[in-house]
């Protein structure tokens, strides 16, 4: 199956400079992806349900039938709206476990920047070069979505130089 990507007009062809915390105040950017496939899964709060399964599928499903060396995945959280006296509030409703960190989106700065569907999982593929390769939305899990974003992951993977 062919991975059919829906273009933005204002859609940045690349991963865009960015520095952000997670729900434990640490500092991702950009540039610690550098050089790495790169899917980041992004959702606002109606959105949220849905995440947590496309991730696993998305991690189970590129580990089966061997692993794919050489991808990260960024996890984000888009919370914009939240008034500053909730903010400590809606942090403290993500997982406490520092394997399960994700970035918090206060400005909604991957929704607008990349178009993310409200209310869905929005999952953004990335060769390792930071070039935008698929955006691809879903709420309730799509097989066909996962398979197509596998592959296309595996693609890119066979395809960077050694």
């Amino acid at each position: 199956m062919t991975l059919v990507t829906i273009p933005l007009a204002a859609q940045p062809s690349e991963l865009v400079q960015f520095e952000m915390k997670d729900q434990f105040d640490t500092v991702h950017s950009h540039g610690d992806y550098a050089g790495r496939i790169l899917i980041v899964i992004g959702s606002d709060r109606r959105g949220s349900e849905f995440h947590d399964d496309w991730e696993v599928a998305l991690r189970d499903s590129l580990n089966a039938g061997g692993s794919v060396a050489n991808v990260a995945f960024l996890s984000v959280a888009e919370v914009r709206g939240v008034p500053f006296f909730l903010k400590g509030s809606v942090k403290g409703k993500f997982s406490r476990d520092p394997d399960e960190w994700i970035l918090v989106d206060w400005k909604g700065f991957f929704a607008e920047t990349y178009g993310f569907e409200p209310d869905a999982t929005n999952m953004l593929l990335f060769a390792a070069n930071g070039t935008l390769v698929s955006h691809t939305r879903g709420r309730e899990l799509d097989w066909s979505k996962v398979s197509a974003i596998v592959a296309t992951v595996r693609r890119l993977a066979e395809d960077a130089p050694s």
